[in-house]
C-alpha cells in the first residue's frame, strides 16, 4: 500500500467524511457530501458550502458489500501506524458502484481514502 493521489474526481461522485476517528458501526458522526454545479441558500437541514480538496491521500479500493468496508478502514490506520504520514483530516469514503448500478454486493466498489500529512 502507498500514498497516492485518489483515483475518484469528488465532482462526479458524492463522498461521506467521517469525524468519530475511529470506524464506528453505529452511532457516527459522518458528513454526506454530494457535489453540486449551483451554490445555494441553505435549506431544511441541506448545508451549501465549499470543501477543501484533498491533494494527498491514502486510497484503498474495496471490493464487497459495505457490511465489510472496515476491514479497509482498520487497513488504512494499521498502514498509517507504520508510516511517516499522519491523518490530515476526516477519513472518506466515495462509492463508485453501489446499488444504483450493481445489483450483486461482492461486486460494490468504494474507494477508502485518508487525508495525509507528511511528517518531517
Amino acid at each position: 500500500m502507498r500514498a497516492t493521489n485518489s483515483v475518484v474526481d469528488p465532482i462526479q461522485y458524492c463522498f461521506t467524511r467521517f469525524y468519530d476517528g475511529e470506524f464506528k458501526e453505529t452511532n457516527i458522526n459522518l458528513e454526506i457530501c454530494e457535489a453540486v454545479t449551483e451554490k445555494k441558500d441553505n435549506h431544511d437541514g441541506l448545508i451549501f458550502k465549499d470543501i477543501a480538496k484533498v491533494p494527498f491521500a491514502a486510497c484503498l479500493l474495496h471490493r464487497g458489500p459495505y457490511e465489510t468496508i472496515g476491514e479497509s478502514h482498520a487497513k488504512l490506520y494499521q498502514w498509517l501506524e507504520e508510516s511517516d504520514y499522519s491523518l490530515a483530516g476526516p477519513p472518506r469514503e466515495a462509492v463508485i458502484d453501489g446499488i444504483w448500478n450493481e445489483l450483486e454486493p461482492t461486486r460494490w466498489l468504494t474507494e477508502v481514502q485518508f487525508p495525509l500529512s507528511h511528517e518531517d
